[in-house]
């Protein structure tokens, strides 16, 4: 067995812990309607929104590392496609809690609202890349298939 952690496993894994931590977090926004009733409608917005960024990257990050591994991809496919998608997904909770720091803090200094949107376009555009990715290897992989089906035997 090898003991080299493989991309196509980590993203999985990675997926699955997104969606341990989301399931936690919707506990959480339990805990606050129980103690503090619906008069924290915008804070409960601002959660949900998070809760529902955390199930769809938990599920991106599961379904990227399935196709991965049932793709027979080349490794450095593989490595270029994991080094895109995992850093996008693991930095979408801080770039999207954004909203919930303003709720809680109150206003924040321009340059940090900055920072927040950097960082959410970096993981946009992290997401869509590594989406993209995934579609050319999987084009390439059918025409590869197709192309080899054509072919006389032997030739």
């Amino acid at each position: 067995m090898n003991s080299k952690l493989q991309p196509p496993r980590v993203l999985v894994g990675v997926g699955f812990l997104m969606l341990l931590l989301t399931s936690l977090q919707g506990w959480g926004m339990v805990a606050i309607i129980a103690a503090a009733g619906e008069g924290q409608t915008p804070l409960l917005q601002e959660l949900k929104r998070l809760h529902n960024l955390g199930l769809t990257g938990g599920f991106l990050a599961v379904a990227f590392g399935l196709a991965m591994i049932g793709l027979p991809l080349d490794a450095a496919r593989a490595k270029s496609i994991y080094r895109v998608v995992l850093p996008s997904l693991l930095i979408a909770p801080v770039a999207f809690s954004d909203r919930v720091a303003i709720l809680l803090v109150g206003s924040i200094p321009s340059g940090l609202q900055a920072f927040f949107f950097g960082l959410q376009a970096i993981s946009a555009l992290g997401i869509t890349v590594g989406l993209v990715l995934m579609v050319v290897a999987v084009l390439r992989q059918e025409s590869q298939t197709s192309y080899r089906s054509q072919q006389p035997p032997g030739g």
